[in-house]
């Protein structure tokens, strides 16, 4: 998915990179550290 914008904090993982499930772990586990860790993103007014 590229809409031409950069997403921060954002990943695309290739599925290439993912053939077993403990590398799909490796990526969850990473992600879900680093949601730790993240700010919240301020709600916009409607």
């Amino acid at each position: 998915m590229d809409n031409g914008k950069p997403m921060k904090d954002y990943v695309f993982v290739e599925d290439v990179l993912i053939q077993k499930q403990s590398e799909l772990m490796y990526w969850v586990k990473l992600c879900l550290d680093f949601n730790v860790r993240a700010k919240s993103s301020k709600k916009k007014k409607g």
